[in-house]
C-alpha cells in the first residue's frame, strides 16, 4: 500500500503502523545482536556525541588524535552550534 500523503492515513491506522514499524526495527536490532554480539556502540556514539565517548573506547591508533579533538574549544563550540551532519562535513573538509 503506497500512500501519497501523510494525512491520507487514518489516525488509528497511523498509530498502529508506527507501532508496527517500531516493533519491527527492535526485532531487527535484536537479530543483528545475535549475529554480532560484540558489536560496540562506540562508532555510533562517536558520531552522535563525541564528547561522551571514553578515550579508552577509541581504537588505540586514534586515541591521540581523539584527545586533541575533544579538548579543542573550537570543536566543542562548532559541535554545540551546528547540526551534527554539518559539523562532521566541516571536520572532513578541514
Amino acid at each position: 500500500m503506497v500512500l501519497d500523503k501523510e494525512h491520507d492515513i487514518e489516525p488509528d491506522k497511523r498509530i498502529t503502523m508506527i507501532l508496527s514499524v517500531k516493533e519491527h526495527l527492535h526485532m531487527l536490532a535484536d537479530e543483528i545482536s545475535l549475529y554480532f554480539p560484540n558489536l560496540p556502540d562506540t562508532p555510533c556514539a562517536l558520531a552522535r556525541s563525541p564528547f561522551t565517548v571514553k578515550v579508552e573506547d577509541v581504537p588505540e591508533t586514534a586515541q591521540e588524535e581523539f584527545i586533541e579533538f575533544i579538548n579543542s574549544n573550537a570543536v566543542r563550540t562548532d559541535f554545540s552550534t551546528m547540526p551534527v551532519t554539518k559539523f562532521w562535513i566541516q571536520c572532513l573538509q578541514s
